[in-house]
Formats: C-alpha cells, structure tokens, sequence
C-alpha cells in the first residue's frame, strides 16, 4: 500500500510537470506569434457612394435637430451655405455600397427635439467572415496579421442656411 506521503509527492510532480509544459507552450505560441507582421486591408475607394437627402425641418423654429455621429473614422462637417433654402438641409453621406444600404429616418426625441439616425442594413456577421476567410487563413501561411474592419459610413455633411445653423447640433 502506497503511503499519502508517497502519493502527495506524486500528485506535487504532476501539478510541476503540468506547470512547466503550460509555461513551455505559452511561450512557444508567444515566440510564433511575435514573428507575424501587420498587413492592413483598405477598402477600395470604388466601393464608396455618396448619396443627397433633402431634410424638410419642421416648421416649429424652436426645435433643435440632433444627427447621429458615427463609430470610428466617420467625418462629420456641418457647413452653412446661403445658397440652401431655410428650413430645408442638404444631407450628403458617403458609405460602403458593397457592405451596407442607407436609410435617412427621422425620431421625435422628446417634445422638444427631433433625432435625425442612418439606419444601415449591412447583413451578417458570419456573411462578413466567411466573405474573408480564405484571405485570412492565407495571411495565417504567410505569417501576417490582416486587419478587416469594414468601414461602412466614411462621410456625413450637412448643409443648412446660415439662419438654420443653431437649430442643428452632433448627437
């Protein structure tokens, strides 16, 4: 019969030699991974597709008009032109047409404000991935890290009259 010392001892190597194969790999993984480089992937710019909405403001002058802003990278400009009607805004959006379709929807916020959102249909997550795969277990080959962030929205500018700017602010 096997002392529970004798099988402490043995359980203690284990643990050990489980410890040090852990550490081992870790650091072999972290050596192979160190080699990769970095390769980004722009989007062509023939993608892109800018499209005009003419926005009719409601006719209550003290509601204000808050427009989304959007995630990473997306420029945003609010330009005031005397050539723009009062009371009407020019919209100008310049998204990814090949990833994602645009809708211009207008939300009352509250009483006191009106909420202008894009609404963007772009499909799933999975069509996205499987749409790359094979490009990315071919950086994989070829020991490169590859970056595939879509951009969807690269652009919003709005153009209002002068006399309209205060009306409209970034929400």
């Amino acid at each position: 019969m096997v002392k529970k010392k004798n099988i402490r001892m043995i359980m203690a190597g284990v643990f050990c030699a489980g410890v040090l194969m852990g550490g081992l790999g870790t650091g072999i993984a972290f050596a192979e991974i160190s080699g990769f480089s970095y390769q980004p992937v722009e989007t062509p710019q023939e993608n892109f597709k800018t499209e005009t909405v003419t926005y009719i403001m409601p006719e209550e002058t003290d509601k204000k008009i808050g427009i989304d802003r959007f995630y990473g990278g997306t420029f945003c400009k609010l330009e005031c032109r005397e050539d723009i009607p009062r009371g009407q805004a020019e919209i100008f959006i310049t998204y990814n047409e090949n990833a994602c379709s645009v809708a211009l929807m207008d939300d009352v916020d509250n009483e006191e404000n009106v909420r202008l959102r894009f609404y963007l249909d772009c499909g799933s997550d999975f069509e996205a991935f499987m749409k790359v795969k094979d490009d990315f277990l071919e950086g994989l080959r070829r020991k490169e890290i590859r970056d595939y962030q879509m951009e969807y929205i690269k652009r919003v500018e709005v153009r209002v009259n002068p006399e309209d700017e205060e009306r409209f602010y970034w929400y």
